[in-house]
């Protein structure tokens, strides 16, 4: 018999896991995480912007906070709207929002820039044109701030 009572448990929590583990790839899949990491473009140095170069340039552009939304809600820079870099549609999203016009100024930022530096050269990759981040992220930007 194969669903005997002592293989019984352990094959469903195998099925089970099994079933949610297949879930949560299918739905998530970080195609745009993995892109990120294959993208080998070069960033220019005008591309990182230091804390000040960013709260002077920004407010002539875009501003778009790559953290995940939890993270959006403890704090953010005013006039920043919020798109997922990990959530594995982060193309598609951007597209949908600002695909329109590829030409337009990006300023991204994130907590400390990793994500930030890698959603800039994956836009830049898939024709965003003026794409911008700040260099250290939101740790430099409110280190700069209070130091003011």
């Amino acid at each position: 018999m194969i669903f005997s009572k002592k293989n019984f448990k352990p094959g469903i929590n195998a099925l089970i896991f099994s079933l949610v583990l297949s879930f949560f790839f299918d739905s998530c899949t970080f195609e745009d995480l993995a892109d990120a990491e294959g993208v080998n473009l070069e960033v220019k140095d005008h591309e990182e912007l230091s804390p000040s170069e960013f709260k002077n340039q920004a407010q002539f552009g875009i501003i778009v906070d790559v953290r995940t939304y939890e993270e959006w809600q403890n704090g953010i820079i005013d006039g920043s709207t919020c798109v997922d870099f990990l959530k594995g549609n982060f193309i598609s999203k951007m597209d949908s929002i600002f695909g329109h016009d590829k030409s337009q100024k990006l300023y991204l930022y994130c907590h400390s820039g990793n994500r930030s530096f890698k959603a800039l050269k994956l836009l830049k990759s898939n024709g965003f044109k003026n794409v911008y981040h700040l260099k250290g992220g939101l740790k430099a930007f409110n280190f700069f701030e209070e130091a003011r």
